[in-house]
């Protein structure tokens, strides 16, 4: 049997690590939880911001996170083994017709709907630092034009 060998670098505040496993390149990239880590919804003290969010998170329009219980929550930042976060619950994949229907349900649509302006944002929200979706405010005139006009619910005016 080869030994195995296991290289790796730390990359920003990134640290990646590669090996050979029965001739098939394995890679394994973790965060730097130290510098770069969230306080996953408030459940780790430690790394909790004290500014409020007040820009958008383009997560739950692109994705939610199934565990492996078949709980949906709308963030990877919710874990579903902490009691206070079980009222994020969108959905369960073995309860419910399909995953369509959790993604289109009352539920994930209130919750799209409350990350998608500058506003400051909702609990557990509030104290998320992930700046992954909006790394600046670019985008502000066209989002606040947004809302207003389905707001207003007249599509003819909706020009850009």
């Amino acid at each position: 049997m080869k030994p195995l060998i296991v290289t790796g670098e730390k990359v920003n505040n990134y640290i990646h690590s590669s090996f050979i496993h029965k001739e098939m390149r394995v890679d394994v990239n973790c965060t730097n939880y130290d510098e770069l880590g969230h306080s996953r919804a408030g459940a780790i003290e430690a790394l909790v911001v004290d500014s409020k969010r007040d820009y958008p998170c383009y997560k739950p329009f692109r994705e939610f996170t199934v565990y492996y219980s078949g709980e949906v929550y709308p963030c990877c930042n919710l874990l579903p083994d902490i009691d206070v976060e079980k009222k994020y619950l969108l959905g369960h994949i073995l309860k419910n017709k399909s995953i369509f229907e959790i993604y289109n349900n009352k539920l994930t649509k209130a919750w799209r709907s409350s990350l998608f302006d500058y506003k400051v944002k909702k609990e557990p929200c509030e104290q998320c630092s992930d700046r992954e979706c909006t790394l600046n405010n670019f985008d502000q005139p066209i989002r606040e034009k947004i809302v207003k006009l389905l707001i207003s619910s007249d599509e003819n005016k909706i020009k850009f």
